[in-house]
């Protein structure tokens, strides 16, 4: 009996720390270009915005070295996950106010 004991406490520790582990890689300061998935991008859309009273006009990056260009500026930028579970409470909280 001890050992199955034994067992199911090991196993429960495995999957507590394997969940842990994989929360605090979500939620870890990450590179903009590893999150996102720069080996992937082919083009990249982008909208002109007029300064006076031109006519706005979409543009678009396909390029190669244009791209890597892109690419090598955002990875200047660190960026953090917000927490999900707090946007959820402040809107629970605010919905509740009206009740």
């Amino acid at each position: 009996m001890k050992k199955r004991n034994f067992y199911i406490l090991t196993v429960a520790i495995l999957i507590s720390l394997t969940y842990g582990v994989s929360i605090w890689n979500n939620y870890r300061e990450k590179n903009l270009t590893d999150v996102l998935d720069s080996a992937h991008i082919e083009k990249v859309y982008f909208k002109h915005l007029p300064i006076k009273d031109d006519m706005a006009y979409n543009r678009q990056i396909t390029d190669d070295d244009s791209l890597q260009e892109l690419m090598d500026f955002l990875s200047q930028y660190k960026v953090k996950k917000a927490g999900t579970v707090i946007l959820f409470q402040n809107i629970l909280m605010s919905n509740s106010s009206f009740n």
